[in-house]
């Protein structure tokens, strides 16, 4: 191998491990402005303030707060999901899941699901019902 061989590869190498610390660096930056929406969005719907903007699916999953809690408004029934389980467009906003949401319970015809918030992990039990 020839000197000139050697340092093309050592070229490319360095080129190849600064291409994937820009990567890296990205990367991080993108999980920071998600984690940001994610919680500008949480904040305002514990508020209950009418929400601007409703993060994505892919949002929601970057800034590593994929469940989403959801409630019936007309018989207060709670429910959770975890969006990295779905079969939906990664940038589908998580209000476009609405209409699927909607409480079954309250047939015929059920009010639109309205949204809580997101969290990284499942939300404990509301409260435990006592045996009688």
């Amino acid at each position: 191998m020839g000197a000139n061989r050697r340092r093309i590869e050592r070229e490319l190498a360095a080129e190849r491990r600064a291409r994937e610390e820009r990567e890296r660096t990205e990367r991080g930056i993108e999980a920071l402005h998600a984690r940001k929406l994610v919680d500008v969005w949480n904040s305002r719907a514990k508020r209950q303030a009418r929400p601007s903007f409703y993060p994505t699916i892919e949002t929601a999953i970057i800034a590593c707060a994929p469940w989403l809690r959801f409630m019936c408004p007309s018989c207060q029934a709670v429910g959770e999901v975890d969006l990295s389980t779905l079969d939906r467009h990664p940038l589908t906003p998580i209000s476009g899941l609405i209409p699927s949401l909607s409480c079954r319970w309250c047939c015929p015809d059920p009010q639109f699901a309205k949204l809580l918030a997101l969290s990284e992990t499942p939300f404990p039990p509301l409260a435990k019902r006592r045996a009688r």
